[in-house]
This record gives C-alpha cells, sequence and structure tokens, in this order.
C-alpha cells in the first residue's frame, strides 16, 4: 500500500529521472530560441555579436553552452556521481567526472566567455567538451534504479518554486528577447516594462533582442531548486554536501543576476537613479560578490541542507515498504 502523505508534506509524482530531464529540458529550449534568433535576425538587433545566418546562430550558442550551460553541466555531473555511485565501475565514472568537472570550469577562467565579444572561439569548445560529459553521465544516471525515486516534498520546495516563479515574470522581457520579440509589443505589457525605447545615449533599445545573462540567473535558479530536491533526498556525504552548497551558491548567483540585468533595464535606463547594481559576470573580488557567498549560505542553510531532509525521506520509504 502506497502512503498518501507523510508528517510535513506529500510524496511528489515526480521522479529523480523527471528532475534530470526537465533541467535538460530547459537548456535545450534556450538553445534551440538562441540559434533560432540569431540565425534569422540582423547581428545589428543584438548585443556584441557580428555573425548572421546559421554562422551566427551557432556561434552564439556554442558561447551559451559556456555560460550559464557549463556551470549548469557541474551540478549535473555531481548529482549523476551520485546516483551512479553504487555501480561498479563508479571510479572510471568519477574519473570522467573529474575531467568533465574540470572543462565545465573553463569557463570561469578569465577571458573565455567575454561580455565585450560574444562570437564564439576556438576556447568555447573546451567547456562544449565538458557538456558532452555531462550528458553522458546523466544519460546513464537517469538508467539506474535510484533515479525512479520519487522526492518527499517540503515547504521549501513551495518556497524555492515560488522564488522561481518571481524570477520568470520579471525574466519576461528577456524570455521574449530570446525568440527575437520586444515585450513592448505585447498587448498590456508594454505599458509595464521598458523595452523598445532607446536610451540616451544608446545605440541599442532597452532590451535588446536575443539572449541576455538575466535569463541565465533564472536558469541557474530553477536548476538549483530543482537539482536542490534531488541533492535533500539523498543520505549525507562528501559529494552530496558539496552539491548543497553549490546548489546555494546557484540560486544566489541567479538572483544576483536577474537584480542586475532587470534593474539596469527597468530602473536605470528609464533614468530614474544613476546607481546601478554591480556585474556579477567576472570574479573579481567586491562587495557584491561577498553578497552574494552570504546569500549562498543562507540558501544552503535553508534550502538545499541534506541532513535532516535525507533522515525524513528514509523514514517515510521505511514506512511505505512496511506498508
Amino acid at each position: 500500500m502506497m502512503m498518501a502523505s507523510t508528517r510535513g508534506g506529500h510524496e511528489s509524482r515526480m521522479s529523480i529521472r523527471a528532475h534530470l530531464g526537465a533541467v535538460w529540458a530547459a537548456v535545450v529550449a534556450i538553445t534551440i530560441a538562441v540559434v533560432a534568433t540569431y540565425a534569422l535576425l540582423p547581428a545589428s538587433d543584438f548585443y556584441h555579436v557580428s555573425h548572421e545566418g546559421l554562422a551566427g546562430g551557432t556561434s552564439r550558442a556554442l558561447v551559451y553552452s559556456n555560460f550559464p550551460v557549463s556551470l549548469v553541466g557541474l551540478a549535473l555531473i555531481g548529482v549523476s556521481l551520485i546516483l551512479l555511485r553504487s555501480r561498479p565501475e563508479r571510479g572510471l565514472l568519477a574519473v570522467a567526472g573529474a575531467v568533465g568537472a574540470v572543462l565545465c570550469l573553463v569557463t570561469v577562467a578569465p577571458g573565455v566567455v567575454k561580455q565585450s565579444d560574444l562570437d564564439a572561439r576556438l576556447i568555447n569548445v573546451v567547456p562544449f567538451i565538458g557538456i558532452v560529459i555531462a550528458v553522458a553521465l546523466t544519460v546513464l544516471a537517469m538508467r539506474v534504479p535510484a533515479a525512479e525515486q520519487t522526492i518527499h516534498s517540503t515547504w521549501k520546495d513551495r518556497v524555492g518554486f515560488g522564488i522561481v516563479i518571481v524570477l520568470t515574470v520579471v525574466a519576461l522581457p528577456w524570455i521574449l528577447a530570446d525568440v527575437g520579440v520586444y515585450v513592448g509589443d505585447i498587448p498590456g505589457l508594454g505599458s509595464i516594462f521598458y523595452s523598445k525605447q532607446i536610451p540616451a545615449g544608446e545605440t541599442l533599445r532597452a532590451v535588446h533582442l536575443g539572449h541576455h545573462h538575466g535569463l541565465d540567473g533564472l536558469l541557474f535558479a530553477f536548476v538549483a531548486v530543482v537539482i536542490g530536491r534531488v541533492v535533500r533526498s539523498q543520505e549525507p556525504a562528501a559529494l552530496v554536501n558539496a552539491m548543497a552548497a553549490y546548489c546555494g551558491l546557484m540560486l544566489s548567483y541567479g538572483i544576483a543576476n536577474v537584480a542586475n540585468d532587470a534593474w539596469l533595464e527597468q530602473v536605470v535606463k528609464r533614468g530614474w537613479t544613476e546607481w546601478e547594481i554591480p556585474s556579477f559576470l567576472s570574479l573579481d573580488p567586491s562587495l557584491g560578490w561577498g553578497v552574494v557567498l552570504i546569500g549562498a549560505a543562507a540558501a544552503w542553510a535553508f534550502f538545499f541542507r541534506p541532513e535532516r531532509e535525507a533522515s525524513r525521506t528514509s523514514r517515510a520509504r521505511a514506512v511505505v515498504q512496511a506498508a
């Protein structure tokens, strides 16, 4: 007899396999939008790219695969290795995961992804190879019995997805820009969001068409909440704890990038203030990064720390098996 509910939440019908699939589905959807939009529209509509046609679409998609996708791939490598830890070839898989992680982390090296030049370069192939390894490990992880486990839902999930919903509303101009549409052309939204206007002293519209790092922030937050559910359901271990901390960093960093991009476009460019939320696209030490790290610690403590949730999940499984 399947237990319908447990104290403090209810049993989710969504398996770990579905969680992993949802993350890759989001990545693929944005990739398709980037390729199509940059291929169909002139480079002058976009930010710091020079190629057009299919070459322009694939070039921008390759850069997108570096930032943010390789950093998402890093999370999926970690979660996949957690699920694959019972496989007899786990040692070889761990080596593959380490190689993939190192390749993905090449993205954060200075100059690999430059905001001032978003055309693809040869170095951008390196993190892409890391993503290929992440995909391969995810496919293997989705096939193990542990991936069939459903996850015990708590108030943390409701709060986490509530944050993602709020960020999605803020990100509407970027979501539409990714498919080549100005939010100002949507009835009712044009009076809310600043988009098609050209601010004084600039040549691009307030919200240029194409991809924005604010949308990357939304992706980071979404991945953190989804993957965080998986991590929180696992018994504590070194890699589990590391991934919980990484989910905290992704959520805090994602929110910071949404705030930075939205404030610039919707407040500063309207002329309401000259003060800007600092950029977080480089690793230069700053007060802003200090805030991000404090936010990451808070997110880990409130949302992703696995100890209590894992033990509760274990008790729930025991009740189910006994029934």
